[in-house]
C-alpha cells in the first residue's frame, strides 16, 4: 500500500499546482479589468 500512497502523490500536486495558477491567472485578469475600468471614469 506504501508504494501506492508514494505514487499518488506526486500525481495529486501536478494536478492541483497548474489548478492554483490557472486561479491567481484568472484573479490577476479580473483585477487588471478591474483597474482598467476605473481608470476611464
Amino acid at each position: 500500500m506504501q508504494n501506492v500512497d508514494m505514487k499518488l502523490k506526486p500525481d495529486m500536486e501536478q494536478i492541483y499546482q497548474p489548478g492554483v495558477s490557472q486561479i491567481a491567472l484568472t484573479f490577476l485578469y479580473l483585477l487588471n479589468n478591474t483597474i482598467c475600468s476605473l481608470g476611464e471614469f
